[in-house]
């Protein structure tokens, strides 16, 4: 919800390519097994939102197969239904939200499909309820990864529900909040030389394990960002995660906060030290009433500052109607 702009180097991003390939293997894939199913939002990464077009380029360059987190229609989530019948893939990743919608319309049509190797889930947080539901569908081990854009991957769950810290990339600690073993999360990273980020704080907060002086490092808690699921008025589920990287293309908004108010309302609280051009909120209008109809008002608040929650996070996509 907080825009800035990150230069990494060549080094930085062979280093988290290696990183996760490791990850991968700890896990059981080996480097070439490349089949996977990816459940993603960002544009940059995906290009065309169109899942035929996309089954077609990335079998073609990299074997896998993409559903949109933009775009989780009845009829989308039937198709990669459909290829997960015939499909068992080497790894399943994605945004936790869509792979949990994924997995619930799999579980509520008792749709049979093969059972997979191992689920991947990234973005935001899974709730013991989002476990229950993916391991429900896949049958496999599900490992919720956490990292971001601008530092990488930053460490993964492991059986004992710690979690464990990738330290050759980058070092964590904790700002305490009211002297608690409870705290803001603060990276250093150790392999970005074209742009360091010291001591930088990611915006969720968590509790260091006691061995924290000892390697490798682990975070005992997190309690990371949680993305709501937003809702079409023809009944397609959004991840909230994937609005956020529509916000982020457009210069000026220095924050913001996406809300849903009810199904055709959809208001965007957004923090400026400019005017915003009317032309910006005419572009992110349209993007919008591609993805809800043009039956769904959105509205623009400019705010001076828009706090965290409670709980010390910053809720960047709020949904207030029915989720289930």
């Amino acid at each position: 919800g907080e825009k800035a702009v990150f230069y990494q180097d060549r080094i930085h991003r062979l280093t988290q390519t290696s990183n996760f390939l490791a990850f991968l293997r700890i896990h059981g894939v080996r480097y070439w097994q490349r089949k996977h199913l990816l459940v993603w939002g960002n544009q940059e990464d995906l290009g065309n939102s169109i899942l035929p077009d996309n089954i077609y380029y990335h079998l073609l360059f990299n074997d896998s197969v993409v559903l949109n987190a933009s775009n989780l229609s009845e009829k989308e989530l039937n198709r990669c239904s459909d290829i997960l019948k015939k499909i068992k893939f080497d790894y399943i990743r994605g945004y936790s939200q869509g792979i949990f919608i994924l997995a619930k319309h799999i579980n509520d049509n008792k749709i049979k499909i093969k059972k997979q190797k191992l689920v991947i889930s990234t973005a935001t947080q899974l709730s013991n309820e989002m476990k229950i539901e993916i391991k429900k569908a896949f049958s496999c081990d599900i490992v919720d990864f956490y990292g971001s854009r601008e530092v990488g991957s930053i460490g993964y769950y492991e059986s004992n529900e710690s979690l464990k810290i990738f330290h050759n990339m980058n070092y964590v600690e904790v700002e305490n909040i009211e002297n608690s073993s409870i705290g803001e999360l603060i990276i250093t990273n150790l392999s970005n030389k074209g742009m360091p980020l010291i001591r930088y704080k990611i915006g969720d907060i968590g509790i260091i394990s006691n061995n924290e002086k000892q390697l490798p490092f682990y975070i005992s808690k997190l309690n990371g960002r949680v993305a709501d699921v937003f809702h079409t008025i023809d009944n397609k589920k959004i991840d909230g995660t994937f609005l956020t990287t529509i916000l982020n293309e457009f210069d000026g908004i220095n924050q913001f906060q996406i809300i849903q108010e009810k199904i055709d309302l959809i208001k965007i609280r957004f923090v400026s030290n400019i005017n915003v051009n009317q032309l910006i909120f005419d572009k992110i209008s349209f993007k919008f009433s591609k993805i809800f109809g043009d039956e769904c008002e959105l509205i623009f608040v400019k705010e001076k500052y828009i706090p965290p929650s409670k709980s010390g996070k910053f809720l960047y996509v709020i949904c207030k109607i029915d989720n289930k």
